[in-house]
């Protein structure tokens, strides 16, 4: 009977442990608006473990949303890369190229320095937006991206000036993520949404994930924002907490059946340049080294506010998914606080799961 207890115990010690690693952290979670579905996933050292809840007047009830959709906004920006980066690879251009020989002749000098990896990696001086995304927005204020075309963006860089003479300084660009999009797309003759599943997706089995897309699986994501060719890539992709969970086992222990992701990934961690004090920009990847070396991205959306992060050394990870409403920061900073907490509290995570 005693031998039966411990073996029991065994087998259940990663849930308890689990809820008592989280139950400060989670806390944190109650100052998101009242209301929000969040869906949370853990990756320990091989093993994955998710939880779902509905915030109601303070309280976390319980939900199973693993497989529940959510917009993950800027996340995109990662599988972007990635799948940017594959297809230079077959296209034998290096990261170092510059971008305008893949532009129109008549797009500015100032071009010239911008190249693929400062494109990744923010350093291209391109601005968060174009200024005449303003059309864009006027034309649909409830889709403020979705009417931003490639006439619009051409015109812009045929009259581009920097406004950063150092353009080696980080300045976050979804403008520039949307440029390597839209040129990784025109050199592989299709959509983003169609790269990205077949370079990533379907090879890692994520099939409830997809670029651009409102629905999957017989789900569709309410209220969601919809992007143009030009805007798909900086922001344009839905998922859930289980196809990011596989994602992210995938960037630790970089065991995908096709060889090239996992070198790719590999490539994209290598660290760029120093953004400010412990925080500093990999290919794709900001990292925070408060403590530990965290790989990270957040989203932000109209309508779900999103964040993955991975400790490498550790072999840990942690995907938070909500439907946190509104445009603010505040909700951004409560989910990178949770997730900073979890992944540095080493004492209580290496117990964790054994």
């Amino acid at each position: 009977m005693n031998w039966l207890y411990f073996c029991l115990i065994a087998l259940l010690w990663p849930f308890f442990s689990l809820a008592q690693m989280d139950e400060v952290h989670l806390n944190d979670l109650k100052q998101l608006p009242n209301g929000t579905e969040i869906a949370l996933g853990f990756y320990n050292k091989g093993d994955l473990i998710t939880q779902g809840f509905i915030l109601k007047h303070g309280k976390l009830s319980p939900v199973n949303n693993s497989d529940k959709l959510f917009e993950i906004g800027s996340v995109t920006k990662i599988f972007t890369t990635l799948s940017s980066m594959m297809v230079l690879d077959k296209k034998n251009i290096p990261l170092d190229t510059s971008i305008k020989s893949f532009l129109p002749e008549d797009s500015a000098d100032d071009i010239n320095h911008i190249t693929f990896r400062k494109l990744m990696t923010h350093s291209s001086g391109l601005p968060k937006y174009p200024r005449n995304i303003v059309w864009s927005v006027l034309r649909s204020p409830s889709q403020p991206v979705l009417h931003y075309s490639d006439k619009r963006l051409y015109r812009y860089l045929k009259n581009y000036a920097p406004k950063l003479k150092d353009t080696s300084i980080y300045q976050y660009s979804n403008l520039g993520m949307g440029i390597l999009g839209h040129i990784t797309s025109q050199l592989m003759e299709e959509d983003l949404n169609t790269i990205v599943t077949d370079e990533i997706l379907d090879k890692l089995e994520m099939n409830n994930t997809c670029v651009g897309v409102q629905n999957v699986a017989n789900q569709k994501v309410k209220n969601s924002w919809e992007f143009s060719e030009i805007t798909v890539a900086a922001g344009g992709m839905i998922s859930t907490v289980n196809d990011l969970l596989t994602f992210q086992k995938t960037v630790i222990l970089k065991n995908a059946p096709d060889e090239k992701i996992n070198l790719t990934l590999a490539k994209m961690e290598t660290k760029q340049f120093p953004i400010k004090k412990n925080i500093s920009m990999a290919i794709g990847w900001k990292v925070n080294h408060t403590k530990n070396s965290i790989y990270y991205h957040g989203g932000v959306t109209r309508e779900h506010k999103s964040i993955l992060a991975i400790d490498l050394e550790h072999e840990k990870g942690i995907v938070i998914l909500t439907n946190a409403k509104g445009l603010t920061r505040k909700e951004n900073k409560i989910l990178k606080k949770v997730v900073f907490g979890h992944l540095n509290d080493n004492e209580q995570n290496l117990n964790t799961f054994q």
